[in-house]
């Protein structure tokens, strides 16, 4: 435990055994006296002193809901911005999941459509296999170059590649060039793109066995 957070927590425990001690004898119809009021207050101003000091020297952040997406799950639960079959046809992609809601959640929008990128990429590295029966990869590993590979192969649905390279043309290219960056708003754009994409592939897709880990054989 950080020093910082000993003081607001001491002061937060003996506010609230002062409150109680206060409190805790009140019974119907007894009137509270002005000192007991002012005893409790004085308890309440320690313990604000002491959060708001630990607080300015503990570097703390206003984290707020975006979207219609809810702060905890953004920080804890990113994986829940895609479809729950994600984590168990693709298992791989989880980490970019949990890391895009992280960034959503603190405003790194750009970063947040990099892993969403990500995501889409692990996903369609899948696909590929079960859309060509098992053929080897590209040896170049971008999107643009699978969606090209797709399109020699006469494999996948024409559907799903339209929008892949929609969203590699419209998207993802352009994230790459240093001066291009993100809002907030883009991002979730971009994740609810990702999301469509990946959602419209891992239909297709079958269920990893429970030996699968992350370092497949793609």
């Amino acid at each position: 435990m950080r020093r910082g957070c000993v003081a607001p927590l001491q002061s937060g425990d003996f506010a609230a055994r002062s409150i109680k001690e206060q409190t805790g004898n009140l019974t119907a119809g007894r009137i509270v006296s002005a000192a007991e009021l002012r005893a409790i207050k004085l308890r309440y101003e320690q313990y604000r002193a002491a959060l708001l000091g630990a607080m300015s020297a503990m570097g703390s952040f206003l984290v707020s809901q975006k979207g219609s997406h809810e702060v905890f799950a953004l920080l804890f639960e990113g994986e829940k911005l895609y479809p729950s079959e994600l984590r168990e046809k693709v298992p791989e992609a989880i980490f970019d999941a949990q890391q895009a809601g992280k960034c959503l959640a603190y405003d790194v929008a750009t970063a947040c459509g990099f892993h969403a990128f990500r995501v889409t990429e692990s996903v369609v590295r899948r696909y590929w296999s079960f859309a060509t029966g098992g053929a080897a990869h590209p040896k170049v590993r971008s999107l643009g170059v699978y969606i090209a590979a797709f399109v020699r192969a006469g494999a996948g649905d024409p559907k799903v590649l339209a929008a892949l390279k929609q969203m590699n043309e419209l998207h993802r290219n352009p994230l790459i060039h240093p001066e291009a960056a993100l809002t907030t708003d883009e991002a979730l754009n971009i994740v609810g793109l990702s999301r469509s994409l990946v959602a419209a592939m891992l239909a297709h897709l079958p269920k990893q066995p429970p030996t699968t880990t992350t370092a497949s054989s793609l």
